[in-house]
């Protein structure tokens, strides 16, 4: 028996003495100080550790050093050492994404819900990939998939709710930011994507009622103030959308959709002189907008607003 103990402490003595030699190295790595003695460090601990578990932790390290080369490097050793894992796949996947490597991302996050097709980060991790990838049809499998395997989630309704905004399907946006709104009412995105669907779905009154409940509930918020201008400028309702698209650049001086739709505003208005500096700030967020700002002072020229027009053109010539 006391064989048995003394084997049970030096295991545990060896885990702990493992542990701190990463937990070493990692801080000589982050300090970036000796950090070639500090992978030597690590690369010892591997001679002496060579399971899976002991290439997860070095991966995992390296993740967390943002070394994904060398992240991706010890984490696929140590999905060939136990191909089963579906843990370790997900880290692969997500080490793997970082290393812009995209296509293996997504075969190793696939191959991670087929081991275990009940793990909502893995879907989580998969379906924003995609979306980043541009690839929304497969994103929108993916948390339909979700939520056919384990119900109703907040998360996931609210992803198809914008992804069948963007593709325009008003119908099925309509139900899952419904959804999404019901299941997390301070999702203030999907709350606004409901009712920019609803304005562009012919039912106008659904939209405002929506926008003026919330505004009431959350008014910080600089998305529903710009939501509600672009509606009004879109209705050519220009002294409206002055003003909520006003609050919503006060709110969040970088939206850049604020600024650019509060300068055209202004334009339309005949208040050139005010739409100026806006267009200004457009363009320090986003110089693609520099074309309109182009635009605008040639169709200040051509209405003999020379002096307005020679400011414009000073300006644009800063981008």
């Amino acid at each position: 028996m006391k064989f048995i103990f003394s084997l049970v402490f030096i295991s545990t003595t060896s885990a702990f003495g493992a542990v701190d030699i990463l937990l070493k190295a990692e801080a000589m790595i982050k300090a970036k100080q000796n950090v070639e003695d500090a992978k030597q460090m690590i690369a010892r601990y591997l001679t002496a550790h060579e399971t899976a578990d002991a290439y997860v932790k070095v991966g995992n390290l390296y993740a967390r050093v943002r070394e994904w080369p060398n992240s991706v490097h010890y984490l696929e050793i140590a999905s060939k050492r136990d191909e089963k894992n579906p843990g370790i796949l997900y880290e692969l996947g997500l080490a793997q994404h970082q290393n812009k490597q995209t296509d293996a991302a997504v075969t190793s996050l696939r191959r991670s819900l087929t081991l275990n097709p009940n793990s909502e980060k893995t879907y989580e991790a998969l379906g924003e990939i995609l979306e980043l990838s541009r690839d929304k049809y497969d994103a929108r499998n993916i948390y339909i998939s979700a939520l056919t395997k384990m119900g109703d989630r907040a998360f996931f309704h609210s992803k198809l709710c914008w992804l069948n905004f963007q593709d325009n399907f008003l119908a099925e946006t309509i139900a899952q930011c419904r959804k999404a709104v019901h299941l997390n009412g301070n999702d203030v995105t999907s709350w606004a994507i409901l009712a920019q669907a609803y304005y562009q779905n012919q039912q106008r009154p659904q939209a405002f009622d929506v926008l003026k409940t919330l505004l009431l509930q959350h008014p910080q918020s600089a998305l529903l103030y710009r939501v509600r201008g672009l509606i009004y400028y879109s209705e050519k309702a220009y002294e409206q959308a002055i003003n909520d698209l006003g609050r919503a650049l006060g709110l969040d001086p970088n939206d850049d959709e604020a600024a650019i739709n509060l300068a055209r505003s202004y334009f339309e208005l005949g208040y050139y002189d005010r739409a100026l500096p806006l267009y200004v700030e457009a363009c320090k967020i986003d110089k693609d907008y520099r074309f309109e700002f182009l635009s605008k002072q040639r169709e200040l020229s051509r209405k003999d607003h020379d002096d307005l027009a020679t400011q414009y053109q000073l300006e644009v010539d800063k981008f």
